[in-house]
């Protein structure tokens, strides 16, 4: 009874300590951390529920991540992106975008030899 506030109270916790290490970060470490935001967003725990998903406030942690790692080259971070749009496609039931977005996702993925994206 006492798990799920506790859970919803970490994953605040956890989205309010990437917000706060975010502007002492650059570049990749800052990608990666955008990224995090973004699937801080929109992960949820109480997925009965819906509560605490937030695609809005993800899509522009993602679009952040993508576009800040595209001039780099920065497949990791890219690769990322692409995941959390899918996921946050998937949240939107658009499903079709979400089957595009992860498709993208999967040889970045591969590229950089990271399994647990796919």
């Amino acid at each position: 009874m006492f798990l799920i506030p506790s859970i919803c109270l970490s994953q605040s916790n956890s989205i309010d300590s990437l917000k706060k290490l975010l502007p002492t970060l650059e570049v990749r470490s800052r990608i990666d951390c955008l990224n995090k935001l973004s699937a801080g967003y929109y992960i949820n725990v109480l997925s009965e529920t819906y509560r605490n998903v937030q695609t809005d406030t993800a899509i522009w942690f993602a679009l952040q991540a993508d576009n800040e790692s595209v001039k780099i080259d920065y497949d990791k971070g890219i690769a990322e992106a692409l995941l959390n749009f899918g996921e946050i496609a998937r949240y939107r039931n658009d499903f079709s975008a979400a089957e595009n977005y992860l498709l993208q996702s999967i040889p970045m993925f591969e590229k950089i030899q990271i399994r647990f994206g796919y």
